[in-house]
């Protein structure tokens, strides 16, 4: 993928570890990262340090701050205009316990960016961070191995409660089901132009990202929940997170064939992916995965039985 990638969300948790391995490995001439936050000392400091790390010559990468809910912003609206990828992480809270109010101001930047994107004649490949949330729903279904695929109808929003605590996800869902439909209009309006993929990805820790970490929690907000599975239902919800468990090497991996794979078959220019590595009892789908990126996860959870 020559010319500009954008990245937005670039600070974020897999916004950050997306732009690192971009800075590490990537074949475009430019990477842009925007973020509503500002880059600190470190991150430009880690930057420099993937640019050591490289064999030969890398992109310029550059983080700028920009504010996604503000059509007139140039400082994302330029590489929007330039861009040849685009990948689309950003959220007002990129938490499951998102408010409405979050969700309104995430379905603004998606909205902004699509529009600018649809004006951007040099776009070639949208890569939209959807989210296994968006079939929430199916949590307390009875499904085997692979049934959950990208086809069945969505159950937008995941509830289940976290030790005592409810929770619900309904909100942050929403804005990533509408910007998957989004996605599937650009595609199809740019007439093969411009291909896209929605990934609906399950867990990516914050950090190392091993198995040991997760919990019924769900969230990196709340302590993990130990000690709690003896009830069914929380049981159930523990079992659903750690099944959505996605290595950091198998997310840099999908993001790689995200970008680059051939998408002149796919129908109507866009596809929907589910993205979890290899856990034991995974009820999701990964053969579209395969089918339309050639993505096969390496890692997955140990089952201690």
């Amino acid at each position: 993928m020559s010319g500009t990638i954008l990245v937005t969300g670039a600070l974020g948790n897999a916004g950050w570890k997306l732009t690192s391995h971009l800075a590490r490995q990537s074949h475009a001439d430019r990477v842009v990262g925007v973020d509503v936050v500002p880059p600190t000392p470190d991150h430009l400091g880690s930057l420099e340090q993937c640019a050591r790390e490289r064999s030969g010559p890398g992109p310029a990468v550059e983080l700028r701050q920009a504010d996604l809910t503000d059509w007139d912003d140039p400082r994302w609206r330029e590489p929007a205009a330039q861009a040849r990828a685009v990948v689309h992480l950003a959220a007002q809270n990129p938490r499951p316990e998102a408010t409405w109010s979050d969700a309104v101001a995430s379905l603004d930047m998606t909205a902004n960016l699509l529009a600018a994107a649809a004006d951007n004649e040099r776009l070639r490949r949208l890569v939209f961070v959807s989210s296994s949330h968006v079939m929430g729903g199916y949590l307390k279904e009875t499904l085997g191995p692979g049934q959950l695929g990208t086809d069945f109808e969505p159950r937008v929003g995941t509830v289940w409660r976290a030790g005592s605590r409810p929770m619900n996800a309904t909100a942050y869902a929403v804005p990533k089901l509408a910007g998957e439909r989004m996605c599937r209009t650009l595609a199809r309006r740019s007439a093969g132009r411009c291909t896209a993929v929605s990934l609906r990805i399950g867990w990516v820790q914050v950090g190392e990202n091993v198995p040991e970490t997760l919990s019924v929690a769900g969230t990196p907000s709340m302590e993990p929940v130990r000690g709690a599975e003896a009830d069914p239902e929380v049981a159930r919800a523990a079992q659903w997170f750690r099944e959505l468990w996605l290595s950091n090497r198998d997310y840099t991996r999908l993001m790689d064939r995200a970008l680059e794979a051939d998408g002149t078959g796919w129908p109507d220019g866009f596809v929907v992916v589910n993205a979890m590595s290899r856990n034991p009892g995974l009820r999701w789908s990964l053969e579209e995965a395969r089918r339309w990126l050639q993505w096969e996860p390496k890692d997955g959870i140990v089952d201690p039985r």
